[in-house]
């Protein structure tokens, strides 16, 4: 690159922006799952009939993918910044999370 950022350092900033709206989405998970299981009245936990199944599978279902490509994208930094692991790109970190080709063969 002749101007702006470098690979490494973008997808420093990547995941620190990532991490700071996870966090934001957590707070946000945590809203959600009182709305599910807290009733209008505000006293105690809803009925198991009164929950609705399908958004509380989709909310599971979204914080468990939020949480696992937030997880398997620091991993990843580590192996190839912090531990100096230069892995190949049929590696399974390189498969469950997109990756750059560059980024992994030279690493900071």
């Amino acid at each position: 690159m002749t101007d702006g950022l470098s690979t490494s350092i973008g997808i420093f900033v990547g995941l620190f922006v990532e991490a700071i709206f996870y966090g934001i989405y957590l707070v946000t998970f945590g809203k959600t799952l009182v709305c599910i299981f807290e009733p209008p009245t505000g006293h105690g936990w809803k009925r198991p009939e009164g929950i609705r199944l399908v958004t509380l599978i989709v909310a599971l279902a979204l914080c468990a993918n939020c949480t696992l490509n937030l997880f398997l994208g620091l991993v990843r930094m580590l192996q190839t910044y912090i531990f100096l692991e230069n892995k190949p790109l049929s590696y399974w970190i390189n498969i469950a999370k997109v990756s750059d080709k560059e980024c992994l063969d030279h690493p900071v």
